[in-house]
Formats: structure tokens, C-alpha cells, sequence
């Protein structure tokens, strides 16, 4: 099971606004890179 700290929570809540937002987009939003995002979401995912 994947672990929700603070920065899942953020990216989760990002996408519930707004389920259309790109990785770009998120990590831009963080302060961090599309890569970390995408890997995230990918780990939230499995």
C-alpha cells in the first residue's frame, strides 16, 4: 500500500479539483519536477 504523506495529499487534491491537470502542470503547482509527479502518481496507482 502505497504511503500518503503530504505531498500525495497535495497531488490527490490537485486532481480532485481538477482531474485533467497534467504533470506538468501539478508539478508546477509543488515546486517540484514533472518526473517526481509523474513517478507519484505512478507508485499511488499500483
Amino acid at each position: 500500500m502505497p504511503v500518503v504523506d503530504a505531498m500525495n495529499r497535495r497531488i490527490l487534491q490537485l486532481l480532485v479539483n481538477d482531474g485533467r491537470m497534467t504533470h506538468n502542470e501539478i508539478a508546477a503547482k509543488l515546486k517540484r519536477s514533472p518526473s517526481t509527479v509523474r513517478d507519484r502518481i505512478k507508485r499511488m496507482e499500483d
